[in-house]
């Protein structure tokens, strides 16, 4: 054998099952058994400590990215409901930096505007729809960070709440210079930019601008790149 010890180990019928291979020219029995209660009682001390936690914790090793430490991935988990962690795209790392470089600027906001006839709205139902495409495409809840990591990397959380909000126009709306309010909507939108460490780089504004008129703005960040045609066309469906 190219070991001293071989430890196997499976599961049968709902129990863990380790064995341990050894040479008894080189080992007493009775140093091997005291060994394998203490790996034992370790075993158990780790699945009383899982058992007591409220939320599962990840290893480097569930993650796509494995080299990142221990200790960054649980200050990650302390502040964020971590799923996975793996490299920006070459692309992704381009815009991120020059995102960085002029934080505020707007720059790298895409917006989707239209209006939608409709007597009868369902904000529920609208929210709902989000959630769904949220839950959908990791990219949707992803934060993205570089302090303290090797290189920027994407942080996908579990869950997000949806960035979905909704506004009541029909009082204040001036008919006469529907295109120039239109417009100022979208640049107040536009104003707000996107914090990329918060998980949300997407989100909705709804305006109800008449009875049977809404005003829908789509807005997302320019560093989903990679998924923005699939969601774009799941927005507009």
């Amino acid at each position: 054998r190219p070991y001293d010890w071989e430890i196997t180990g499976l599961i049968s019928q709902g129990a863990l099952h380790m064995h341990l291979t050894y040479s008894k020219q080189q080992y007493e029995q009775a140093t091997i058994q005291r060994f394998m209660e203490h790996y034992r009682s370790a075993l158990l001390e780790v699945i009383q400590w899982c058992c007591t936690r409220q939320t599962a914790l990840l290893s480097p090793s569930d993650l796509t990215y494995p080299e990142l430490s221990m200790t960054r991935l649980d200050q990650l988990q302390a502040q964020y409901a971590v799923q996975d962690v793996y490299p920006l795209s070459p692309m992704q790392e381009g815009l991120y930096f020059h995102h960085m470089m002029d934080p505020g600027s707007g720059d790298y906001l895409q917006q989707v505007t239209y209006l939608l006839q409709a007597a009868s709205f369902d904000h529920a139902a609208i929210r709902h729809a989000m959630e769904d495409l949220i839950d959908r495409h990791a990219v949707l809840r992803t934060a993205f960070l570089q302090e303290g990591l090797p290189r920027p990397m994407q942080i996908v959380l579990r869950t997000v709440a949806a960035d979905c909000r909704f506004v009541d126009l029909r009082n204040s709306w001036p008919a006469a210079s529907r295109e120039e309010t239109i417009h100022l909507l979208e640049q107040s939108d536009r104003a707000r930019d996107f914090d990329l460490t918060a998980g949300m780089p997407i989100r909705l504004s709804v305006y109800r601008v008449t009875d049977e008129e809404h005003l829908f703005i789509w807005s997302h960040h320019h560093i989903i790149r990679s998924e923005e045609r699939r969601v774009g066309k799941e927005c507009r469906s």
